[in-house]
């Protein structure tokens, strides 16, 4: 007779192995033998890489015929990135905010390039250590 294997949680109820789980945790694992081995689903460093290695979010706002937005895109899409072209002359708010001054580059949600994208900056940004 076989023993099921159990998940242990923190709060020391036992869960079947096979249930899902809400979140990656640290907890332990009672084998077919009864044995308790401890396991980590996601660590920090594997965290670290998954995080470095998904793609960034890549917004660009534009304005038609503008040519350093054309630039701007290019140089994106030679880095492998796929930008979300935003025409800032749809909306009156973008308008106000970036008339004299687009293209303007959002990569994860910050504001990374104003006019020229600067292509070392760039490089650095997408690597493994400058994409915090």
């Amino acid at each position: 007779m076989s023993i099921p294997a159990l998940h242990i949680n923190r709060e020391c109820t036992r869960i079947p192995a096979s249930a899902p789980r809400r979140k990656p945790s640290v907890g332990r694992l009672l084998n077919s033998r009864g044995l308790i081995s401890a396991y980590v689903s996601m660590s920090a460093k594997w965290f670290r890489f998954w995080k470095s290695a998904a793609k960034p979010v890549v917004v660009v706002y534009t304005r038609e015929g503008c040519h350093l937005c054309d630039e701007a895109e290019q140089l994106l899409r030679e880095h492998g990135l796929s930008p979300e072209l935003i025409d800032i002359d749809d909306d009156p708010a973008l308008v106000e905010r970036y008339t004299d001054c687009v293209p303007v580059v959002v990569i994860d949600g910050k504001e990374r390039f104003r006019g020229r994208v600067n292509e070392v900056l760039l490089r650095r940004l997408l690597t493994k250590g400058g994409r915090a």
